[in-house]
């Protein structure tokens, strides 16, 4: 599934690209030594709130880890407070990380 999932990126590459050599230079720029260095300009702001986030889904799913959706069963949590707190954390991060502008649809160039 992995192995899958790497050529299948791999090929959106050369889909996105406006040339053949354009997109070996990308891939060849992913696979570099860079791949391993820090970023010089890192928004620590940003980065404690994704951990934030990422921390709120585990426990999300630990709290419903026996059922086959956990955010499918916030309406059997019986404290009433407890599941607004979810329902208006969620969608906050909605409107946080919400795409900054509009997007086209990648196929609509075509």
């Amino acid at each position: 599934m992995g192995l899958t999932f790497g050529l299948t990126v791999i090929a959106w590459i050369f889909f996105r690209s406006g040339t053949v050599s354009e997109a070996f230079n990308i891939i060849s720029k992913i696979f570099s030594k860079s791949l391993f260095s820090i970023p010089y300009s890192i928004d620590y702001s940003m980065l404690i709130l994704l951990e934030l986030l990422i921390l709120f889904l585990i426990i999300i799913e630990w709290i419903f880890r026996k059922e086959k959706f956990a955010l499918s069963n916030l309406n059997k949590i019986d404290s009433i407070a407890w599941r607004w707190i979810i329902y208006l954390g969620l969608t906050t991060l909605i409107f946080i990380f919400r795409a900054p502008e509009k997007q086209d649809f990648i196929y609509f160039q075509f």
